[in-house]
Parts: structure tokens; sequence; C-alpha cells
């Protein structure tokens, strides 16, 4: 199993979402004003530029005109939890899902709070219920999401049943390919760990998937293939430190 920093490290996916808040469904993410539109889109631009400030201005005036609007709930609560503001993250959530109990998206979004929480069990519950949502166009992100934060939780069992049907909706998304590689790997299963990591290699390669591709043929006993890809990562990636390998008899 690996360590709780590099599950914690996986946990990359609110960015994920934060798109898709704004446009999901088309009943309950509608209900907003032009001046709630505009304010809202563009306290998306300020917070995937990281101006957090910016965002957070933006977002309250669109609070203002629409204080109903399950999507501006949402967005004050991913501003207030890259802010390290998390009561008022989980209150901004929790009302932008009574707001919108059945839009995908919004509840995609509490699902990733939930998880980054700790609250595996409530997170599911959340993604179980996005990917019940006929509307909700990206089913793919929630079932990713839903792998992932069991992924975190140690069940890896649901970890594979979810990012395998996530791939089989989008069988050439780059990260679940890589997750599912880390969960097959951690089961033991080297011959789905190869066939996963290779299949992501093939999108392009990093120092993360090279060193994973070398302990997973060393876990399969073929070392000169781990080696194979240690010379790669020492040629490709020069300044990331190898992964010792396992001498040849």
């Amino acid at each position: 199993m690996p360590q709780l920093d590099r599950l914690l490290a996986l946990l990359v996916f609110v960015g994920v979402a934060t798109a898709s808040v704004a446009k999901e469904h088309p009943v309950e993410a509608s209900v907003i004003s032009r001046a709630g539109q505009v304010n809202l889109g563009l306290a998306q631009s300020y917070y995937e530029n990281n101006d957090l400030e910016t965002a957070l201005q933006r977002t309250t005036q669109a609070l203002r005109t629409d204080p109903k609007s399950a999507d501006v709930h949402a967005m004050l609560g991913l501003i207030y939890s890259r802010i390290s503001q998390p009561e008022k993250a989980a209150a901004e959530f929790g009302q932008a899902v009574r707001l919108a109990p059945n839009n995908g998206a919004i509840l995609n979004v509490n699902g990733v709070w939930l998880c980054q929480q700790g609250h595996s069990a409530e997170a599911d519950a959340q993604f179980a219920r996005a990917l019940q949502d006929p509307f909700y166009k990206q089913p793919e992100q929630a079932l990713f999401n839903a792998g992932k934060c069991a992924f975190k939780a140690g069940n890896l069992p649901k970890a594979e049943s979810y990012l395998r049907a996530s791939l089989q909706k989008a069988p050439d998304q780059a990260e679940p390919l890589l997750t599912l590689a880390q969960v097959e790997f951690a089961e033991g299963n080297f011959m789905d760990a190869r066939a996963f990591i290779q299949r992501r290699d093939s999108l392009g390669s990093s120092a993360e998937i090279l060193e994973l591709a070398a302990r997973i043929e060393d876990g399969a006993g073929d070392h000169r293939a781990a080696e194979h890809y240690r010379q790669r990562l020492r040629d490709e990636f020069p300044q990331a430190v190898p992964v010792a390998g396992v001498k040849q008899p």
C-alpha cells in the first residue's frame, strides 16, 4: 500500500470539477441572472489563475444578485477550501447541494470536498448520487474521483471498480490510467498494472510514470524491463532521483 502522503498527493481533482460547475445541469444550474453568470465566469477564471482574492470578490458579487444559485455557493466553497477556511467551505458546499440536490456536477464537487476532509463514506454517497443525474455530461469524472477517494481510503477493490468504469466511458484519460496502474500494483496484479502503465506512458511520459513502470516490472520479475525504464528515467528526466533497481544475479 502506498504511503498516506502519496495518496494525498493524488487528490488533485478539485480543479477538474471546477470548470463544469456552472454549465452542467439544464434546470438547476440555469437559475442565475446574466450579471451572476458574468461574475461567476470571471470568478472561475481568477480561481484557475490562483487570484483567489479577486475570485472571492467576484463570487461575492454574484451572491448578491443570485443568493439561491447552487453554482455560486459551490464556487464559494471551492475558494474557501483553497484559502484554508474549512468551516465556511463546508457551509457553502452544503448549501449548494441543498439548492441543487440532483445536480451531478455539484454533487461531484461536494464529494471531492468530503473526501479531502477524510469523510470517504459520505463522499462515496455523493459520487453515487452524481451518477444518478441523467443530465450529467461527464460521469467519468465522478467515477474517477470516487476511485481516487476509495484508493485514498484503502479500499482497493472499490477503487479498481470505479476506475475501470471511468475508463470504459473515456478510455484515454491519463489520470485514471495512472491511478489504476497504481491500484493494480498495490494489489499485486502486476500484469494488469503493466498494461495500464503502458497505456499511460503512450500518452506522454513523466518521471512518476517511469518510476512506477520500473517498480511494476520488478514486481513481475522482469528486471531487464525494469532497468530499461530506469534508463529512460535517467535519460529523459535527469533531475529525477531514480528508484533503486533490483540487482541481477
